[in-house]
């Protein structure tokens, strides 16, 4: 992984102390995708920005780094493949 000290899920948890309450995505869902805040993934470093209220973590980080070997490991090949369609 890139950023190992965010490894654990409750590391990353741990960043998201200042998330803006109001946004739909919540920190837990976030940290378990394989995000800590500000919002870049631990094991492939990629990062987003402009959150919308309607996405979802899991495929976002799929659509935009669907080569990251979190995903790959966690969601598997069909559910990369039905993001990046």
């Amino acid at each position: 992984p890139t950023n190992s000290k965010y490894s654990t899920l409750e590391a990353r948890l741990r960043t998201f102390r200042e998330w803006p309450p109001a946004l739909r995505q919540k920190p837990k869902d976030m940290a378990e995708a394989g995000f800590f805040y500000i919002v870049k993934c631990f094991y492939c470093d990629g990062g987003l920005r402009n959150w919308q209220a309607e996405d979802d973590p899991w495929t976002e980080h799929c659509r935009w780094f669907s080569k990251c070997g979190f995903v790959r490991l966690i969601k598997g090949d069909e559910f990369i493949a039905k993001c990046v369609s």
